[in-house]
């Protein structure tokens, strides 16, 4: 019932967890966009980023990162209208037929503010057994460049001006005010996910698409929803414990922080929160744990230099672990990243007022085989 898991089982915990993706072994498998990147060379995991030092005059900035088919791209049309700040696309292609897609997508008005990095598929059948979920998160992971980074996946909607109310527990958090994010800012932030329940004639993406932009939009939308019962925690009826440590329940009556001179301090809140402090998740009861999370990316320097410096003239390492590149296709893939920044120590907090919601669509190939 700890928030810490002990760093020596670690190693074991990420085993089994690969021994059910399927890929147990496969530390220094090839593939056509290099060696897999796991918990076994994660020293060298950060050799393709673009990360630069941010310098302690800058303000803290968060990315959105998601991955995506072809097929679950218009999505993002809905997500664009509610997130202002940056975007990265990872979109996976079954073929290069499919890039004149993308191209149509990159050159439409619906979202100035996205970098799309497409995925060639290795094989004819890797969309439907081997997903490549977790190196496209990596691929994305590589080209961001903010202070921090939220991956989620493309079927969740943020609600809006969700980008700005990230920022706003950012800058008022302890560590951001002093200016310095080091290997010792191991903060994350627990982003509550919920699910549209009331999903009539959604067979195909098609039919599916009409609910988009009727999804909550605000805190009192979602409130609403999940009192008509057409709104739930994100699959709370099939896995529980998934999402259980957030305690949505108490986060939707408003419960937002902890008792004073405890976790996060807030100052200056527009919201009228001055020096009240984000609830901090004290107990988290399973390893199957796996909230969409805000961590900490490219590092806030005071100017002194530090280890996390690959050389002069390139750029600096993340502060935050990769993906285990071991894990495809449906189940388990985000996990292990909750495992690994337990086992790293990092305390979770639940952002205020915020939130994601999942999109109804089919169900997907990868999941019909899990």
């Amino acid at each position: 019932m700890t928030q810490m898991v002990d760093t020596e089982k670690l190693q074991v915990l990420m085993e089994i967890l690969s021994q059910w993706s399927g890929r147990h072994g496969e530390n220094e498998k090839k593939t056509p966009y290099g060696i897999l990147r796991t918990l076994h060379n994660s020293d060298s995991h950060g050799s393709k980023s673009t990360c630069p030092v941010l310098k302690n005059s800058t303000m803290p900035s968060v990315t959105l990162l998601v991955q995506s088919t072809i097929e679950r791209i218009h999505t993002l049309v809905e997500t664009c209208n509610r997130w202002t700040g940056p975007i990265v696309l990872v979109i996976y292609l079954s073929s290069g037929k499919e890039m004149a897609q993308i191209d149509s997508f990159r050159s439409s008005d619906y979202c100035s503010n996205i970098t799309i990095l497409p995925y060639v598929a290795s094989s004819s059948t890797e969309k439907q057994l081997k997903y490549p979920i977790n190196v496209l998160r990596n691929m994305g992971l590589d080209i961001v460049t903010t202070s921090h980074v939220l991956v989620a996946d493309v079927d969740f909607i943020p609600s809006s001006n969700l980008d700005q109310m990230i920022l706003s527990s950012l800058m008022s958090m302890t560590k951001i005010l002093k200016n310095e994010m080091n290997e010792n800012s191991l903060d994350a932030i627990v982003i509550p996910a919920f699910e549209q329940i009331d999903k009539k004639n959604c067979n195909t993406y098609e039919e599916c698409n009409k609910y988009i932009t009727n999804m909550p939009s605000t805190f009192e939308d979602l409130k609403l929803c999940y009192e008509e019962k057409k709104c739930a925690v994100f699959k709370s009826h099939v896995n529980l414990e998934g999402h259980q440590s957030t305690n949505s329940e108490q986060w939707l009556q408003r419960q937002w922080y902890d008792a004073p001179n405890e976790s996060i301090k807030l100052s200056d809140s527009p919201n009228g929160d001055s020096n009240r402090n984000i609830r901090q998740i004290k107990c988290i009861s399973s390893t199957r744990y796996e909230p969409f999370v805000v961590m900490p990316w490219c590092p806030i320097s005071n100017g002194i230099e530090n280890k996390y410096q690959v050389n002069k003239s390139l750029v600096h390492l993340p502060l935050s672990p990769y993906f285990d590149e071991r894990f495809h296709g449906y189940g388990k893939n985000k996990i292990q990243e909750i495992v690994h920044l337990r086992a790293k120590g990092y305390r979770f907090f639940v952002l205020p007022e915020g939130f994601i919601i999942h999109r109804p669509h089919p169900t997907s190939d990868s999941k019909k085989i899990w």
